[in-house]
């Protein structure tokens, strides 16, 4: 399982910072983050962003959205999608993908 023992497996956080350096290349405004600033993407490059097998995820679910996005900006940094990967670590058991989808959107 790619989420075992309280963290995510390190494929899920390779895949997360790949397809994060993808979207923030293909967002419309890439305006460069001012210094000590994390790079963000919007709504649209977060939905675009191709799921980890075994760790599917539902962004267009609100709840997910408001777990993901803790500033509650309405945009998205590599951290923030980090940090929800590890929520999910610590928070969801072992189970199938399907369910593993119904689970986080439960608990989101």
């Amino acid at each position: 399982t790619l989420l075992a023992m309280g963290a995510a497996h390190p494929h899920v956080s390779r895949h997360i910072e790949e397809e994060f350096r993808k979207a923030r290349c293909g967002a419309e405004t890439d305006e460069e983050a001012s210094e000590g600033e994390e790079s963000r993407v919007g709504l649209c490059e977060l939905l675009e962003m191709k799921q980890v097998t075994g760790f599917p995820v539902n962004f267009t679910h609100m709840g997910v959205l408001y777990v993901v996005d803790k500033k509650k900006t309405g945009v998205f940094g590599e951290q923030d999608l980090q940090a929800f990967a590890e929520w999910c670590a610590e928070n969801i058991s072992d189970c199938e993908d399907k369910e593993f989808t119904e689970q986080v959107q439960c608990r989101c």
